[in-house]
């Protein structure tokens, strides 16, 4: 990976991680570096539709949310389509523009943000009880309140 392949993408940060260590193999990077790598290795290809499985899994809080704003801006940027696999519902509400909630393979709901986390099915999937407000950015804020 080349600093050239990241000049046209929302990624040169991402791979800064990289070539901070550009001798050392991808598996051989610290999860959180080899994870924003495998990120920014997919935006680069400038495919028509982008599919991440929890892609923030092993990132703190600062490099999951710029991962998140870049992913979501450079497919925006693009016109591309992304379907990203996320299981906090509080993210989901923040960079999603339409949620597909599923159980065991099955559609449960789908729609806009606000819609779809005002379900019923969102607390029986999650086995939780949830309360939905608007937080002091006018934003979706997900409360969980468990067992």
């Amino acid at each position: 990976m080349t600093v050239q392949y990241t000049k046209d993408i929302d990624a040169s940060a991402i791979v800064a991680a990289y070539r901070r260590r550009s001798e050392a193999y991808i598996s051989e990077l610290p999860g959180g570096q080899s994870q924003m790598v495998s990120v920014a290795q997919a935006l680069i290809r400038e495919a028509d539709i982008h599919l991440f499985d929890e892609p923030t899994s092993t990132l703190d809080l600062h490099h999951l949310l710029d991962v998140l704003s870049r992913i979501r801006n450079t497919i925006a940027a693009r016109g591309a389509i992304g379907i990203v696999a996320l299981h906090d519902l509080n993210l989901s509400a923040r960079f999603a523009d339409h949620l597909i909630l599923l159980q065991h393979g099955k559609v449960l709901a789908q729609g806009a943000p606000t819609s779809v986390l005002h379900r019923p099915e969102i607390s029986q999937t999650y086995r939780v009880d949830i309360r939905i407000t608007i937080g002091p950015r006018e934003d979706l804020v997900v409360y969980a309140y468990g067992p």
